[in-house]
């Protein structure tokens, strides 16, 4: 697990980024002064999200969460996916096939 703000960027997206040292204006016990390191930490786990979900995730859904919920089960399940593109034209060859 990375700690946002300890200048090593993040760890995503091999494992979850933490943040147990809060910021503060006088350094003490499990506190640290504010510096660049936090925003540019922040800014290195936010990249990495979204190089991790790369461009357009929702596709023609409104959100991702709606592009899952048409394609995947609330267990997780993924039912059949046809392929509607040409589908008709390649089953109809598959049957006229000789057997």
């Amino acid at each position: 697990m990375g700690e946002l703000g300890d200048g090593s960027g993040t760890s995503f997206p091999s494992t979850l980024d933490s943040n147990t040292k809060i910021e503060y204006d006088v350094e003490s016990a499990e506190k640290t002064l504010v510096r660049a390191a936090i925003p540019n930490d922040i800014a290195a786990a936010l990249v990495a999200v979204e190089t991790e979900l790369g461009t357009d995730v929702a596709g023609s859904a409104t959100d991702l969460k709606t592009r899952l919920a048409v394609t995947m089960a609330n267990d997780g399940y993924v039912g059949e996916i046809r392929y509607t593109n040409q589908f008709d034209t390649i089953q109809a060859a598959i049957t006229d096939l000789p057997t």
